[in-house]
């Protein structure tokens, strides 16, 4: 190449002005000149047609070829039409900045492959010395031939020389799919390198490349430092020129970089790559790009954008992603541009609920140019504000909860997908932590819901708060439910069907702890459960207004604890192996043992308990007995049994009640009460008003007015039984109670009601049948030979009182509600007491004669002495009457009526008494009316009469007997009742 240019500038240069002066014809230069280029360099130089114009300055030529020496063949330069300007001052200072040089055409033709030595690229570099003041040339064309020709054509090339010392050179270059704008402006040269400024743009792709930098020639190699900047309205425009086969990356492409390489490669160091195609994606990278002669284009770039959706990612995951924002995505390429390689990615989208997901590769390696695998890995990790953030997705419970995250690896195959390498962790999960480790073989979306198999996860939980637990469940306990669960165990599951194995768990409530392990084989369900419990000091009055206040006061003070199992399988739940116990009570210590197979429906159980009764000697609030006792409960599915025997101070109890039931209920009952010593004392400390069991809700108020009051009345059959020996206590002389009731549909019958009574006797019989539209009741008895002394004093009478009491009777009713009970009462009573005897003045006396009561003394007496009195009254509709009343005193025989009224609740009462010892007497009659809780007496007028009392007397004894029934038989005249109060064993039958 240097000796091209040595030609070139004989011809054009100094040697041409020392021929001019030689020389003067045209023909001549020119045959000399070519003499010396080819004497001179390894060139020949043809001129066509040339023309100088001496005084114009100008030199003009059809064409000038400049052929290699020994070579046929193309040449190595053909110019078309020359036509340079301004020779003048190249003859006198050869500087060319001041010529101007135009042609039709320019060719450059390098061929690699003959024997000649080809121009270097220093060569070329140092020619920009030698550029004319201004450049016109119409076409050139850069041809070199290797293993393949390549040929870079421009046209309309114009440059010129600014003032500041730059050469400006304006161009197009025709390729054949676009049309390129070049725009050059070259620095003054140096010797090795020259500085350029380039900016090409594609108008029919609106693309616009800017080159700022150097070349360097050194070495025989040409290299370059260039600053990029490009604005790619189309990015395949780019990637057609790099590689015709790149990836078909899509969208407008800015990008700016460092440029540097040489004519054998090149390496793009990009600072800034935006591609934006949206609403698809839209990205930013840096990196490089690198270019080897005769090999694809490779990049390594890192690229942070976003996408519209996840794409294929989503059918990997195998559910409906849409309700997922915008992607934000990061990932790293590397690879050659026709098939780059993902080395890693991660996509980031998040809802409007707050759920952020992001997806990351696992071992596998992706290509853009590659469908994705369906068995693809993908590291997934999933969060949000709170649960409510799965909504779309998933139907949870509704607890509350705050942040949470979860990571695993998750994996298609087939229709399905694995989860692995799982970690849950959430915050605020009723007011604690919860943390959960493990993998799912099996996840498959289904219409209902995710079907899962193969689940198996590790649970921590800390903290959750029972309250909050059972409200989002919807359970609503009786007492307050405070305290707080953790726990552990493995959670596992197949087709929904959720077990927790391994359970070890602790609650902190109720003033203790309790423990908790064992596993749930179906959460769901609740069905294969197997725990243990152990509770630990727990305080029973942390049940609060769910304990009476009396229950409050037995078991204040004291501590629950012990152990016990809670099993379920398919059926019903169950308690074995129980044992508890309450210790530390003032009052009481308990202790139960036993099992319950069935905790509802038709229970089953066997339980003891055992109890120890203390009564603090300043107890002022419950009043129970010190004493001891056990209990048995007996429950089967066909029978239930409770046994209680006890000890509360000086009595003691013995009862048992048996069950009979069936599928559709209970259909017998059986219940018996033996107590051979019953101290009354123990059963009074029992205050009334204390419960011992806290009310139901709502039963308090008022019960159902529909429908017959009787139906609430057992249909099934039942035997009551009460048998009380000894009573013992203040006040009492009751001893030997037998008490037995039998009934079946509703019908009773009391066999037996007998009760010793201070050397008397009661008999009760009767029977009720509340099976129809109506009750029918009746009821007969009698009580034979009843002190009055002792009466008087069970009911609390201070005052001194005697006699012996016998009553007999049968009373009956039909009814179809409780208010008509007594309103339609019928039957008869009568009674009779014998050896009367009442504290007080002789009230006999001033009945019959109030002159002889003053005059006798009779208000000094102290008392009233009744030898004999009896009456009988017949009831009707509730009204009881009364024609034979009869009361016999030493001083009197009285006779009277009565009416008493209970349904209005009124009495009307006259006795006439007649004194014994007088034939005219001055009686005065008492009649006693109005309401039974505030009467009025009224005596009669005083009026003489004849005296009557002999005849009543020997009537009444055998009036008094055709009352009670007895066969009249020889009797005392002077002892009236002496026939009527038979003892207990001497009763009629």
């Amino acid at each position: 190449m240097r000796k091209l240019l040595v030609a070139f500038l004989l011809l054009a240069g100094i040697p041409l002005a020392g021929l001019v002066i030689t020389f003067s014809s045209d023909r001549a230069t020119f045959a000399v000149t070519g003499y010396l280029v080819q004497t001179f360099t390894p060139y020949r130089l043809v001129l066509e047609a040339p023309v100088w114009d001496r005084g114009a300055g100008r030199l003009s030529a059809a064409g000038v070829r400049l052929y290699q020496q020994g070579l046929d063949g193309p040449p190595l330069l053909a110019v078309q039409k020359l036509e340079v300007q301004r020779l003048g001052a190249l003859l006198r200072r050869g500087d060319l900045r001041e010529t101007a040089l135009a042609a039709a055409s320019v060719q450059t033709y390098v061929d690699a492959t003959d024997n000649t030595e080809d121009p270097e690229p220093a060569d070329w570099l140092r020619q920009t010395r030698w550029l004319p003041g201004t450049l016109d040339v119409g076409v050139v064309h850069a041809i070199k031939r290797g293993t393949d020709v390549r040929i870079v054509p421009l046209r309309n090339s114009r440059g010129r020389w600014t003032r500041t010392g730059q050469f400006t050179l304006d161009s197009t270059a025709q390729l054949p799919e676009k049309l390129l704008e070049l725009a050059l402006t070259l620095e003054a040269p140096a010797r090795e390198s020259i500085a350029l400024q380039a900016t090409i743009t594609t108008p029919a792709d609106e693309s616009v490349v800017s080159l700022d930098g150097s070349l360097t020639a050194s070495a025989g190699e040409l290299t370059y430092q260039l600053a990029l900047e490009g604005d790619y309205r189309r990015v395949e425009t780019l990637l057609a020129s790099l590689d015709n086969d790149a990836y078909g990356f899509a969208g407008r492409l800015r990008l700016r970089g460092e440029l540097s390489g040489n004519l054998d490669a090149a390496k793009l160091a990009v600072q800034q790559l935006t591609l934006n195609n949206s609403p698809a994606y839209d990205f930013s990278a840096s990196g490089s790009l690198r270019w080897h002669r005769e090999e694809p284009v490779t990049v390594d770039l890192s690229a942070r954008g976003t996408m519209a959706s996840l794409g294929p990612f989503a059918a990997l995951l195998g559910t409906d992603l849409s309700a997922l924002g915008e992607v934000d995505a990061t990932l790293a390429l590397d690879g050659s541009l026709r098939r780059p390689r993902v080395r890693r990615f991660a996509f980031t989208s998040q809802s409007d609920s707050g759920l952020t997901l992001t997806i990351e590769p696992g071992e596998a390696e992706l290509y853009l140019d590659e469908r994705l695998p369906t068995d693809l890995a993908l590291r997934l990790r999933a969060s949000g504000p709170a649960a409510g953030a799965l909504a779309p997705w998933l139907t949870l419970p509704p607890l509350e909860t705050g942040p949470w995250v979860l990571t695993g690896t998750v994996q298609r195959s087939e229709n399905a997908i694995t989860a692995s390498d799982l970690d849950l962790t959430v915050q605020a999960l009723a007011g604690g932590t919860a943390h959960a480790r493990g993998s799912v073989d099996y996840i498959a979306m289904g219409e209902d819901g995710p079907r899962f198999r193969g689940l198996a996860l590790r649970v921590n939980a800390r903290g959750l708060a029972i309250e909050s637990l059972l409200a989002a469940k919807g359970v609503a306990l009786p007492f307050p439910a405070e305290g707080i669960l953790s726990l552990t165990g493995t959670l596992r599951g197949d087709e929904g069907a959720l077990a927790l194995g391994d359970l070890d768990a602790n609650l902190q409530a109720f003033g203790g702890t309790t423990r908790a392990s064992g596993r749930v084989e179906s959460l769901g369900a609740l069905e294969g459960v197997d725990l243990r419990l152990v509770p630990v000091n727990l305080d029973p009055a942390s049940l609060g207004d769910a304990l009476a206040p009396a229950l409050q006061q037995i078991v204040a003070g004291g501590r629950a604890a012990g152990s016990l199992h809670l099993r379920r399988g398919t059926g019903d739940w169950g308690l074995d192996n129980i044992n508890l116990t309450l210790e530390g009570a003032e009052r009481i210590d308990l202790a139960i043992t036993g099992s319950i197979q069935h905790l509802t429906g038709v229970p089953r159980a066997q339980l003891e308990a055992s109890y120890r009764v203390r009564r603090p000697a300043d107890d002022t609030g419950i009043g129970l007995p010190p004493g001891e006792g056990t209990a048995v409960l007996d429950l089967q599915s066909t029978r239930q049994l409770i046994g209680l025997h006890a000890f509360l101070g000086e009595t003691d109890l013995t009862s048992v009640i048996t069950v009979e039931r069936d599928h559709t209920g209970i259909t017998g009952l059986r219940a018996e009460l033996n107590a051979p010593r019953l101290h009354l004392p123990d059963l009074a400390r029992l205050q009334r008003q204390q419960q011992l069991v806290a009310d139901e809700p709502g039963e308090s108020g008022s019960r159902e007015t529909g429908g017959s009051p009787f139906t609430r009345l057992p249909a099934y059959p039942l035997e009551l039984r009460l048998d009380i020996g000894e009573v013992s206590g203040r006040n009492t002389s009751l001893s030997d109670f037998s008490i037995i009731v039998r009934g079946a549909d509703r019908r009773f019958t009391l066999g037996n009601f007998d009760v010793e009574y201070a050397g008397g006797a009661i008999h009760l019989r009767g029977v009720a049948d509340f099976s129809g539209a109506e009750a029918a009741i009746s009821l007969a008895g009698d009580a034979l030979g009843v002190p009055v002394t002792a009466l008087a004093a069970d009911l609390g009478y201070a005052g001194e009182i005697e006699g012996t009491l016998s009553l007999r009777g049968g009373l009956t009713t039909r009814t179809a509600s409780l208010e008509n009970l007594v309103a339609n009462l019928d039957g008869t009573v009568a009674g009779a007491v014998a050896d009367g005897y009442v504290e007080g003045a002789a009230f006999d006396l001033l009945m019959t004669d109030l002159v002889s009561w003053l005059l006798l003394g009779g208000v000094l007496q102290s008392n009233t002495n009744f030898e004999c009195g009896m009456a009988q009254f017949l009831f009707r509709d509730g009204v009881a009457r009364s024609e034979d009343i009869y009361l016999a005193t030493r001083h009197m025989i009285a006779q009277g009526k009565a009416t008493l009224d209970f349904t209005q609740k009124e009495l009307d009462v006259r006795i006439d008494p007649r004194a014994r010892s007088r034939t005219v007497q001055i009686p005065s009659s008492v009649r006693i009316r109005g309401a039974m809780n505030d009467p009025s007496i009224i005596p009669s007028p005083i009026s003489a009469t004849f005296d009557a009392s002999a005849r009543l007397l020997f009537m009444t004894p055998e009036l008094g007997m055709r009352l009670f029934g007895i066969k009249p038989e020889k009797t005392d005249a002077a002892a009236p009742c002496a026939g009527l109060l038979l003892q207990p064993d001497e009763r009629p039958q």
